[in-house]
């Protein structure tokens, strides 16, 4: 039997269940580590700090993820949003409509578009705007509203009316956390309402999350995975991670390293 008296090996194993099981719950820990509860909530108030996981009444969650300022996520290294690009163009065809989230991912997909797709893009974005400004085949729709400064996005009222009379093939979106129990999830109250909204629109969804967003968490929720066609990740996804998305009938493709 495991010998769980040293707070590093608790906490080690803690984590390993959470990452397995998407929750963690305290009675049950105090049983399976053989400590008291008071034990157990001294752990997970540790690993909360550390910012390791989010703490909730009688247990745990994956971590919350912080947002981040556009300016800021830009200067993050991009080969792993460079895989989930080039998983993303066998999905596009020509004369489809498709509605682009707001993201730096989104941002560099529009930059990568092939030359040659015909393809009619709605956005809320004004840098995948930017990024498309010289992409002669493809046609432009802009939803105009209140910029969103954090993500470099328009949201409110006239955002949603616009959306409301559209319908996608594809719904291409960013995420800031996925969790196969508690589903797809923003971080900002009005970008939630405007990504929920667009994939009530669309026939597909499409969603882009590097392995750092799996698992996660965040403040809105926009959908339940079962939501998502398909879950495009990058190579840092071990196949525990993603395969309780695909058991929930997404099809999940990882890029290459």
């Amino acid at each position: 039997m495991q010998d769980f008296s040293l707070p590093e090996q608790r906490r080690q194993h803690i984590l390993e269940l959470l990452a397995t099981h998407g929750k963690v719950i305290a009675t049950e820990l105090s049983i399976a580590l053989g400590v008291s509860e008071d034990t157990v909530r001294r752990d997970l108030k540790e690993l909360d700090s550390a910012g390791l996981l989010c703490r909730v009444h009688g247990g745990a969650l994956p971590a919350t993820i912080v947002a981040q300022s556009f300016s800021q996520r830009r200067l993050l290294p991009m080969e792993s949003c460079q895989s989930l690009v080039a998983a993303v163009e066998p999905l596009l065809k020509d004369g489809q409509m498709i509605f682009m989230d707001s993201g730096t991912t989104l941002e560099l997909l529009a930059r990568h578009l092939p030359q040659d797709r015909c393809l009619t893009v709605v956005t809320a974005s004004p840098p995948v705007m930017m990024a498309l400004q010289d992409h002669g085949q493809i046609e432009v729709i802009m939803l105009g509203g209140k910029l969103n400064k954090t993500t470099m996005s328009a949201v409110g009222g006239e955002v949603l009316e616009a959306l409301g009379k559209m319908r996608f093939d594809l719904c291409l979106l960013g995420v800031c956390g996925i969790h196969p129990q508690l589903g797809v999830m923003a971080s900002d109250y009005d970008e939630a309402q405007v990504k929920r909204l667009a994939i009530m629109q669309a026939r597909e969804v499409v969603a882009l999350g590097t392995a750092d967003k799996l698992e996660a968490t965040a403040p809105f929720k926009i959908a339940e995975v079962e939501a998502l066609a398909y879950l495009l990740t990058d190579a840092q996804a071990t196949d525990q991670m993603l395969e309780r998305y695909r058991l929930a009938g997404i099809c999940v493709v990882r890029g290459e390293a």
